[in-house]
């Protein structure tokens, strides 16, 4: 468990890799996903859900059905009897609530669907009124700059949309660092509450990785925003 988003919002939780891996397989089902949920307090009948396609499209539901055959990387929801579950493997979750309206979602922010926090922002403003002075985020574990050396052109590119702090120069190698472009991100909104992770996924041997597992040995971790009925 990550914590509360702020005083009266949803908890924030994530998987680890002794849960197993979470995939969201809407077709067939994924008894792993199901046992974990039911563990920590969700119905996984009331879980929403989507395809991830590594964007910054942000969609809004109040049921799960709402949702089928929806390819996105955040939803937003204002229902308290619905968990919002994406998956991620050293992408970064975002955990966002708006305590005006009550609505919350997560977000998944890997190097091509950073910026989907400022997407998510403005949606909620759109749905709901929010305000960013009434929005808390907390952006989960991700993998760090220590582990994420990347090419000229990507870097290059993940410089040019999110500015020179967001990419780490060490022994000649570049490294992207999705904390700090979020950090600023979030800052530049004017969110009322931000709390930020310092885990890295792949140094972290306890959760599910990409990089360090390989790309066809990986687990994906669930991250959840709810409201737990233990």
């Amino acid at each position: 468990m990550l914590g509360q988003l702020g005083s009266t919002g949803p908890e924030a939780i994530l998987s680890t890799l002794a849960s197993g891996d979470m995939e969201y397989r809407p077709e067939v089902g994924n008894p792993l996903r199901d046992t974990w949920l039911a563990s920590v307090g969700f119905d996984p009948k009331s879980a929403l859900a989507v395809q991830l396609v590594h964007s910054r499209l942000v969609v809004r539901a109040s049921k799960p059905h709402e949702l089928s055959g929806v390819q996105a990387d955040g939803i937003l929801c204002d229902n308290p009897d619905m968990a919002v579950v994406l998956t991620v493997a050293d992408c970064m979750p975002i955990f966002i609530y708006d305590a005006e309206s009550g609505a919350f979602g997560v977000l998944h922010s890997g190097w091509k669907g950073t910026g989907i926090l400022e997407d998510a922002v403005k949606l909620m403003a759109r749905c709901w009124g929010s305000t960013a002075s009434n929005i808390t985020a907390l952006l989960g574990p991700c993998i760090g700059s220590c582990c994420y050396a990347v090419d000229e052109d990507r870097a290059k590119l993940f410089a040019n949309n999110w500015g020179t702090d967001a990419v780490k120069h060490e022994d000649g190698t570049k490294r992207l660092d999705l904390k700090q472009a979020n950090l600023a991100i979030a800052e530049k909104l004017g969110l009322c509450d931000i709390a930020c992770s310092d885990d890295c996924t792949a140094c972290r041997t306890d959760m599910g990785s990409y990089r360090r597992q390989g790309a066809h040995a990986f687990s994906r971790m669930a991250a959840v925003a709810g409201y737990p009925k233990l």
